[in-house]
């Protein structure tokens, strides 16, 4: 029996792109700037602070350690996917939950048994404000396109009859 070596393989077009992993500090890095995991988002110090241990840092150190960090060429691809990627998940929720607000409110409004007439009166009014429906909507357009010519004349003429002329 002969070993027979792997051939060696060439990529004819483009190079490949070797995809970096994130560490656990840079990925919880990224997660704080979103706010994956955190109340509210954070600045760059302050996802750095969280993720990193920072105590014997000042606070120079640590604004341009976090401002490299972000703007590190592997990471941020890998922010911006994830960014899309818990935008695309907020969404989805907001949609449920409005799914779910929506058909409680009709529900509530179709229940004759255990309903109270305010409550039915008060759910229906709340379905008819929804965008969609727009059925008690006190917005009104009053948009009127006129020339700059037809402005002058009327300017004019109010001017005319308040000067007495």
């Amino acid at each position: 029996m002969t070993d027979r070596k792997k051939p060696k393989l060439k990529l004819v077009k483009g190079k490949a792109k070797p995809r970096h992993r994130l560490t656990a500090k840079q990925s919880k890095f990224i997660d704080c700037i979103i706010g994956i995991g955190v109340n509210n988002p954070m600045t760059y110090t302050d996802a750095y602070r969280e993720a990193y241990d920072c105590e014997k840092m000042s606070d120079h150190n640590i604004r341009k350690e976090a401002h490299r960090l972000f703007h590190n060429p592997h990471l941020t691809p890998l922010y911006e996917e994830r960014s899309k990627q818990y935008e695309e998940t907020q969404r989805t929720l907001a949609l449920g939950r409005s799914g779910r607000i929506i058909s409680r409110l009709e529900e509530e409004a179709s229940d004759f048994e255990h309903g109270t007439s305010n409550s039915r009166v008060r759910a229906l009014q709340l379905l008819g404000q929804m965008k969609t429906i727009k059925l008690f909507s006190t917005d009104v357009d009053l948009t009127e396109s006129k020339s700059s010519d037809q402005i002058k004349q009327e300017l004019e003429e109010k001017l005319k009859t308040l000067l007495g002329e």
